[in-house]
C-alpha cells in the first residue's frame, strides 16, 4: 500500500514523533509512505526516522485554493489511504482527498478544537473521512447481524434427514485489536455468539498474536475455542434412533453438541507494489467431552483435521 499521511503541526512533539515511527514502521514492513508536513522543520526531524518526507500546508477552513492544489498533488501520487492526524485539517484534507478519489481517507484524533461539533467538521466526517482513530494502539470492531431465510435446508444425502424449512440466525462479532508498538506486536482478541432458530446456539472465542519483522514478514500463533449446542431436533447415534414420521429430524454430527480447539501458525510477507503471500497450517480437534455447560452428544467419535494454505494478494 502507499500511504501518505498529513501533520500541521509548526513544532516538533510527540505526535509528531509518533507519526513518524508509524510510517517508519509500515515503511519496514514492505509499504510505501510519504510524510507531509506544515514546515522544513518538522519534515527534517521527520526525515531522521529514514522515511521520506515532504512541505504541503493547509490553513484555514476558507482557504479552498490549499485543498484545491492538495487534492492535485494526490491525484499525481494516487495513495491508496491518506491519514489526517490534525482534527482541523479534517475539512480541507478531507475534502482534497474526496476530489482526489483516494480510496481511504483516515483521521486519527489527539485533540479536539473548540468547536468540534461545527459545520465544517460535520459535513467532513459524515462525507469525506472513512475511519476515525481515537487511540492509535488500539481499535474494538463489534457488528450484530441478523438474517432469515426460507427453502430447502435438509440434506439430501442424509437418509430421513427433515429440518425445517425456515431459519432465523442472530449473530454477534466483536473483535479487540492492541497494538505494542515496542514490542511490534499486536493482541488480536475475538468473541462471536450465534443465536439460531435451529437451536444450534455456539459460542467463540480466539485469540491471535501478530509479530511483525524486519523486511515486511510477520508471524501469527492464534487459539480458537468453540463450543456448539446441539439442534432441537438432532439425535444421538444409533441411526434412526428418536425419528418420527412427519416431525424434523436429523443425525448429522456437525449438529451435535460438542467443543472444539484450533491452534494454528501463519507466516506473511508483504512485497512492494502491493503484492503480498501467506502459509498457513491449522490443527484442529473436537471431542463432545469438551462442550461447556455438559457432557456433549454422547456416541459421537472425536473428529481432528489439519491443513494447510498458501495464498498471494495484490492491492490495486
Amino acid at each position: 500500500m502507499y500511504i501518505i499521511a498529513h501533520n500541521a503541526s509548526l513544532v516538533v512533539g510527540g505526535g509528531e514523533i509518533w507519526v513518524a515511527r508509524f510510517l517508519a514502521g509500515l515503511q519496514n514492513r514492505g509499504h510505501r509512505v510519504l510524510s507531509l508536513c506544515r514546515n522544513q522543520k518538522v519534515a527534517t526531524a521527520a526525515s531522521a526516522f529514514s522515511i521520506p518526507t515532504g512541505v504541503r500546508v493547509l490553513r484555514g477552513d476558507a482557504m479552498f485554493q490549499d485543498a484545491l492544489a492538495f487534492s492535485r498533488m494526490l491525484r499525481r501520487e494516487r495513495p491508496d489511504a491518506l491519514l489526517l492526524t490534525t482534527f482541523k485539517k479534517s475539512w480541507l484534507g478531507g475534502l482534497a482527498a474526496q476530489m482526489a478519489d483516494v480510496p481511504l481517507c483516515i483521521l486519527k484524533v489527539a485533540a479536539l478544537p473548540n468547536n468540534p461539533g461545527g459545520r465544517t467538521y460535520r459535513i467532513a466526517l459524515k462525507r469525506w473521512v472513512d475511519l476515525v482513530v481515537l487511540n492509535a494502539d488500539a481499535i474494538v470492531q463489534s457488528n450484530l447481524t441478523y438474517y432469515t431465510g426460507h427453502g430447502y435446508y435438509s440434506d439430501p444425502y442424509k437418509s430421513l434427514d427433515t429440518r425445517p424449512d425456515h431459519r432465523r440466525t442472530l449473530a454477534w462479532l466483536t473483535r479487540y485489536n492492541q497494538a505494542f508498538p515496542a514490542h511490534d506486536g499486536t493482541m488480536q482478541l475475538t468473541y462471536r455468539l450465534i443465536h439460531d432458530s435451529f437451536g444450534d446456539h455456539s459460542n467463540m472465542v480466539e485469540a491471535a498474536w501478530v509479530q511483525g519483522l524486519p523486511q515486511g514478514w510477520s508471524v501469527t500463533p492464534n487459539i480458537r475455542y468453540l463450543t456448539q449446542h446441539g439442534a432441537d431436533f438432532y439425535f444421538n447415534p444409533p441411526w434412526p434412533r428418536g425419528y418420527v414420521p412427519g416431525q424434523d429430524y436429523t443425525a448429522d454430527t456437525r449438529l451435535a453438541s460438542f467443543g472444539a480447539f484450533t491452534v494454528g501458525l501463519t507466516v506473511a510477507e508483504v512485497f512492494p507494489d502491493g503484492w503480498s503471500a501467506y502459509g498457513k497450517y491449522q490443527f484442529y480437534r473436537q471431542k463432545p467431552a469438551w462442550y461447556l455447560g455438559g457432557s456433549g452428544s454422547p456416541d459421537i467419535l472425536d473428529f481432528s483435521a489439519r491443513w494447510f494454505e498458501f495464498g498471494v494478494s495484490k492491492t490495486f
